[in-house]
């Protein structure tokens, strides 16, 4: 059985409440309670100074779990401390590009909202993890590294870039659940250690980047935001058929190599490959908010209802038609 699951990267409030109506549960205090037919554990989310928010989650669960997280407008980025155990397989996915995190264990990861990250849990999978949400202006001002931000966002899947906690990091992790355990959770006595925790990150990455790389040349300024709105044309198609590489070439004022070379710096993937999952994960939304499957295939341009099964199944281990079902039953299927 599998639980599928699409989220938008937005503001955690947002996060939760959208995690609470696909599971049909209501939160209470910024607390979600998993229903029993899903997992235990619960997800917490709570509002930091400086624009910043804190997201807890410590939770188990019973099936096969697809999570993804959508990209979202704006300049915000993640620092997550995932602490897994699992008697399956886990993996984290930014792009459709697996990160190198261990399947147990735990590790330090800044990502950005600028790209859609998935998780994969198989059953038995137990998660407790932090993440800490910034925004861009704040991040760059608390690192204080030169261009290493910008080096994190160029190079999300780098292994370099998954940082081993240390023992003083797992007390941090410690006192930050305490204090959202709270009743009335302190806001400045809950940011100290947070702080903490982003400064020891920012130490281990400074060390393990050679100051050569991080002051490298990758895409000029000018090319990357091309490349961003590149992405933003190719998630917002609704039937149309797909522009051709040379007419995305002649719009965005470059040579077809060098338009799939700096796409796939960004992102990983070739430009169609990202179109293809783009419309999956809408199909996935789309199903999740209601629409019949006759609608999300004349919605998204695909040929019939035969090909969004077949490659909807192929992406998500799942059928579009499991995904209603599941949407009228509020139980996995």
């Amino acid at each position: 059985m599998t639980t599928a699951l699409s989220y938008p990267g937005e503001e955690y409030s947002v996060v939760l409440h959208s995690i609470a109506s696909f599971l049909q549960v209501q939160p209470q205090n910024n607390r979600l309670t998993l229903p029993s037919h899903f997992g235990t554990g619960y997800f917490f989310y709570m509002d930091l100074p400086w624009g910043m928010q804190l997201w807890l989650s410590d939770f188990s669960v019973y099936h096969d779990f697809y999570m993804v997280r959508r990209k979202a407008a704006g300049d915000f980025f993640n620092l997550r401390f995932d602490i897994i155990e699992t008697i399956g397989h886990s993996q984290l996915l930014i792009e459709d590009q697996w990160v190198a995190t261990p399947r147990q264990g735990a590790y330090l990861l800044l990502t950005s909202t600028q790209f859609n990250l998935a998780y994969k849990a198989q059953p038995g999978t137990r998660a407790k993890s932090i993440n800490l949400r910034f925004p861009k202006q704040t991040l760059e001002a608390l690192m204080e590294a030169g261009n290493l931000l910008q080096y994190c966002v160029h190079n999300p899947q780098a292994a370099h870039l998954i940082v081993k906690p240390s023992a003083e990091t797992f007390g941090l992790l410690s006192d930050i659940f305490e204090c959202g355990h709270e009743a009335q959770p302190q806001q400045l006595r809950t940011l100290i250690p947070c702080l903490q925790l982003l400064d020891y990150f920012r130490t281990q990455v400074q060390a393990a980047v050679p100051m050569s790389e991080r002051t490298g040349k990758w895409l000029e300024e000018d090319d990357y935001q091309r490349m961003l709105d590149l992405e933003t044309l190719l998630t917002t198609l609704g039937p149309e058929t797909p522009p051709t590489l040379e007419d995305l070439a002649q719009q965005f004022h470059m040579s077809v190599s060098k338009l799939k070379y700096s796409f796939r710096a960004v992102y990983g993937t070739s430009i169609y490959q990202y179109y293809q999952k783009a419309r999956l994960m809408k199909a996935l939304q789309y199903l999740q908010e209601g629409q019949s499957i006759s609608e999300v295939v004349a919605g998204l341009g695909f040929s019939d209802a035969s090909n969004l099964n077949r490659n909807f199944k192929k992406a998500f281990g799942i059928s579009p038609g499991k995904v209603k079902q599941l949407r009228l039953n509020h139980e996995p299927v």
